[in-house]
C-alpha cells in the first residue's frame, strides 16, 4: 500500500468511527474539534489502526496522540 492509499483508508477509518465525512478528518482533527472523539472513539481508533496497518500503537503513544495527524506521521512512517 502507498502513502496515499493509506491516508485515504486512515481517513475513512476516523470517518467512520467519529460518524463525519471524510474531508472533515484534517490533521487537527481532535476531541476537542469533534464531540464524537471520546475515550471510547479514542480506543476503537487505536484498535482499527492496529488491525489495519498491523502496526503496535504504544500505550505511551494512545495516551500522547491527541489529533489526528499524529496517528497519519505513526501509520506513514511504518509503511
Amino acid at each position: 500500500m502507498n502513502n496515499h492509499a493509506e491516508v485515504a483508508k486512515l481517513k475513512q477509518i476516523f470517518a467512520d468511527i467519529l460518524g463525519c465525512e471524510v474531508d472533515d478528518v484534517v490533521s487537527t482533527l481532535s476531541p476537542d474539534t469533534s464531540e464524537q472523539w471520546d475515550s471510547m472513539a479514542h480506543v476503537k481508533i487505536v484498535i482499527a489502526i492496529e488491525e489495519e496497518f498491523g502496526v503496535v500503537i504504544t500505550p505511551e503513544e494512545q495516551f500522547d496522540f491527541d489529533e489526528y495527524g499524529q496517528f497519519e506521521k505513526r501509520v506513514v512512517s511504518t509503511a
